[in-house]
């Protein structure tokens, strides 16, 4: 048997924001697919304005936290 390290600490808050992001890509490829005239609908607009660069901020945000961990910044 094999022993188990420590469980790495997880922000929650991340961890939520992520799950939105996600259920917003899912909401909005089911919008896509709802009508042939996707582009025209609101709800598509509006998650397709910001769900991306959500995510690409959320990847920022994890990685900045594991770097810290890595490469402790000192105040």
């Amino acid at each position: 048997m094999v022993a188990a390290g420590p469980v790495p600490e997880r922000d929650g808050v991340l961890d939520c924001l992520k799950g939105l992001a996600i259920i917003l890509v899912v909401a909005g490829h089911t919008a896509q697919t709802s009508t042939p005239d996707f582009d025209n609908l609101f709800v598509f607009r509006a998650i397709y304005s910001f769900h991306m660069p959500m995510f690409m901020f959320l990847a920022g945000m994890v990685i900045a936290v594991s770097l810290r961990k890595v490469f402790p910044v000192s105040n």
